[in-house]
Formats: C-alpha cells, structure tokens, sequence
C-alpha cells in the first residue's frame, strides 16, 4: 500500500500495488500474410549502376575558347555598380542634365558623367502610379530596357529615367521603340 495514496484518500482497490515489467515482448512475426495476387516488389539484390550519358552544354552564347582559355560567358545582370543611387547623383543630373520627353517617359541626361561610368536610375512617381504593384512592374519594365539596350548606350553617361502615367498600360514593343528613339534623340545612342 502506498503511502501516498493512503494520504491523498484514494480508494482501498488503488492502494494495492503491482510490478509492472518494463521490458518490451520480443518481436512478433508479421501477421498479415499476403494473397497470390500480392505486389512481389523490387527483385533482391543490387542493382547495375545506370549507364552515364553524355552531356551537352545549354547556354545562351556559344563558348569558343580563346587564346587565354575557355571563353567567359558575359553577365547577362546589371551590377548595383550602375545604379545612381546618392542624391547628390541625382541632383547634379537634374540641375545640369538634358531632358528628351516622349510620351511614356522622359529622360534625363548627364553627359558626360562625372565619375567616367554609365549609371542610372528609374523614377515613378507616387502620383502617376498609386498601387506599389503598379510602379514596381513599369520601373522593372524600364530596368529590362536599360539591360537589353545599355551595349548601345554611351559609357559615360548618367540616366534618369522618369516614367510618365502613359507607361502602365504600354505593350512592351511600344517602350522598347519609344526608349530607343528617345536615347538617339538624346544623343547617348550608339548606332
């Protein structure tokens, strides 16, 4: 009888105790035998290794190796290096920059640039575009135009790009075109 069972008034059939064994039955076979028409699963035994294919390489430029080695595959990304990012950039930009207006945006040139680089930066306006969704999707638009375009741009040269109401709504051939005309209109386009 336990003595804390007896203290805390537990019924007379609680007080007598019994050793229960810790130790876990030994393992039963299985049960379950299955029928004829059971899954016979992977055949035993190990399995060939497979047979290694050749692989051929996918890119977008083809690699032809030079004479200092294998050829480099050029960076199809924008460095933050190219971003105008301090205000004082921007505000040199304005203040002694050229503005060639179209209609789904303007831009805004400093040529040449201070620092000898390429940089810009694409400005939508709260006012224009009240959704972020929206003023994120038109300044991407732009970032891919810059990408696609920026072999034939100047080098030193600095580029805001100001993005007008006109834009959101604009099929991609119609920025692409507008964007090219307005750098040779500014004169930072190389032909």
């Amino acid at each position: 009888m336990s003595a804390a069972a007896r203290a805390a008034g537990a019924p007379e059939e609680m007080w007598n105790e019994t050793d229960i064994s810790t130790i876990e039955p030994a393992a039963e076979a299985d049960a379950r035998v299955p029928g004829a028409d059971a899954d016979a699963g992977r055949p035993g035994g190990a399995e060939p290794a497979a047979e290694p294919r050749p692989q051929t390489r996918v890119g977008l430029t083809p690699d032809a190796p030079t004479a200092d080695g294998p050829a480099a595959k050029p960076s199809l990304t924008l460095p933050a290096s190219m971003r105008l990012r301090l205000r004082r950039g921007f505000d040199g930009v304005y203040r002694s920059g050229i503005r060639t207006r179209g209609r789904c945006a303007t831009l805004v040139t400093l040529q040449p640039s201070p620092d000898g680089t390429f940089k810009f930066a694409v400005v939508v306006r709260k006012k224009e575009y009240r959704r972020a969704v929206d003023r994120n999707r038109v300044r991407r638009r732009y970032r891919e135009l810059v990408r696609l375009h920026r072999h034939r741009l100047d080098s030193p040269v600095w580029l805001v790009i100001q993005v007008l109401a006109g834009a959101g709504g604009a099929a991609w051939l119609e920025l692409e075109a507008e964007f090219t005309a307005l750098c040779a209109r500014a004169g930072i386009a190389r032909p």
